[in-house]
């Protein structure tokens, strides 16, 4: 499976795609704001002509953190020194609380 080509399925793979925009920024200095991200979702919709599912683009984005936390967890335990045990431990308790909260947020999307 190849998620860097998931776009090219227009039905349900730009899902994903937009999800990255979401999942790939919030370990980053300044996250995206979940308002903000429902704008983007707005505009993709006007862009790609067809409306956006934000329940699917929520569960694209916890898609793709899914995906780092597993890559951390292969490269913490192949690790071969302190400093990178280290830094991928760091990477997947990140990725986990990410986990947490794309959870706790699709959940509150169901509710509404």
């Amino acid at each position: 499976m190849d998620f860097e080509y998931a776009g090219f399925n227009i039905r349900d793979g730009l899902h994903y795609d937009i999800g990255i925009i979401l999942g790939g920024n919030l370990f980053q200095k300044n996250p995206i704001r979940i308002k903000t991200y429902e704008k983007i979702i707005k505009k993709a919709s006007i862009i790609y002509g067809q409306e956006f599912n934000s329940y699917k683009a929520y569960c694209g984005a916890l898609t793709n953190v899914l995906v780092m936390f597993w890559w951390g967890m292969v490269k913490y335990f192949s690790s071969t020194t302190k400093e990178e045990k280290k830094y991928f431990k760091d990477y997947v308790v990140k990725r986990a609380k990410g986990i947490k909260f794309l959870f706790d947020t699709i959940e509150q999307k169901k509710e509404n």
